[in-house]
């Protein structure tokens, strides 16, 4: 079996655990309080997932775009992506927000970038990421 028809069957048995999941808390915490609570925010949970998607996420995809070579630099499409995809993996499994980034390094390698520079650009990604929020963790506002 080729690696592209494993990870396929992969994604299909966790997207249909995940859906499994979803409606299994969705029964036990039952619908109608769901969709009260999804209710009482109304259209503001869009507005936050669209300027999630429009300004962090994005400004995020140009910096990690920015540290490939230029000979090995993948489409920034591709990467707000596969940065997209990392973030989910992140958020949705719970494995202390590093499963999101292997993922980021091995979407990347299979389109296209080396594995070493696919590594390493996730690498120095992760490594800017937690410098500028110490700066700004500590920057005096006043």
């Amino acid at each position: 079996m080729r690696g592209g028809k494993k990870i396929r069957i992969a994604f299909y048995l966790l997207a249909a655990g995940g859906a499994a999941l979803f409606t299994l808390l969705l029964i036990q915490q039952g619908a109608p309080h769901v969709l009260a609570a999804f209710a009482s925010a109304g259209w503001w949970i869009a507005a936050v997932a669209i300027y999630h998607l429009a300004v962090p996420a994005f400004l995020d995809a140009i910096a990690w775009w920015a540290l490939f070579p230029k000979s090995e630099r993948l489409s920034l499409w591709q990467l707000f992506w596969m940065r997209w995809i990392g973030e989910s993996v992140s958020t949705l499994v719970p494995s202390a927000s590093v499963g999101g980034d292997v993922v980021r390094a091995r979407l990347a390698a299979l389109h296209g970038a080396s594995i070493p520079t696919a590594a390493a650009s996730v690498l120095v990604d992760i490594t800017l990421g937690v410098f500028v929020q110490i700066v700004l963790r500590f920057w005096d506002w006043r």
